[in-house]
């Protein structure tokens, strides 16, 4: 209720939104009788009113104030996830570029977001710090941010799939609602 819609759009420094994404106002919508708190915060198909990916909530391991402070929390859109305005990234081409990995810096950026041209992610973490990252894998222990663990492999993992959890406590899991969600 605090922040308002257009904090959740990702812009570039001359302000303009990514593509397919804009504003969530509930005139857009046919609701002209009721504030914005009194209905939803982005509307019937909210991928077309946020440019974010959020910690999973679901499952066994929530987030609460006692959790890693160093636990990334939101961050730019899941490259593994589509969004309105592209489709998800084909995961086989990413390889982190740090042992035991034998990934290369090209092959390690695919697992960046799409947002800044693969550059990086923007990525709040719970003590409320916000930075920009140049790996995925920048959370507790190396954690990915944009997968679930594939056992002990917390840097590379495996893309989210319908119904993925956090694997533990210190798994940072981000993800955001799917292209056609309404």
């Amino acid at each position: 209720m605090e922040v308002p819609p257009r904090q959740f759009l990702c812009c570039d420094r001359q302000g303009y939104t990514e593509k397919g994404v804009s504003v969530f106002s509930p005139r857009a919508y046919g609701v002209h009788d009721r504030a914005l708190i009194d209905v939803w915060d982005f509307g019937p198909n909210p991928p077309r009113h946020v440019s974010y990916a959020y910690h999973q909530v679901y499952g066994p391991h929530g987030l609460t104030t006692d959790s890693d402070p160093n636990m990334a929390i939101a961050a730019d859109r899941n490259p593994w996830m589509a969004s309105p305005f592209t489709g998800a990234r084909d995961f086989s081409t990413f390889m982190p570029d740090i042992p035991p990995f034998t990934g290369t810096k090209e092959t390690s950026l695919r697992g960046n977001a799409v947002s800044h041209e693969g550059r990086g992610q923007q990525v709040l973490f719970l003590d409320t710090h916000v930075e920009f990252v140049k790996r995925s894998f920048c959370s507790v222990d190396d954690d990915n941010i944009y997968t679930s663990w594939d056992g002990a492999d917390k840097i590379r993992g495996r893309p989210a799939a319908f119904g993925s959890v956090p694997a533990d406590p210190t798994d940072s899991l981000l993800v955001n609602d799917p292209a056609d969600a309404k």
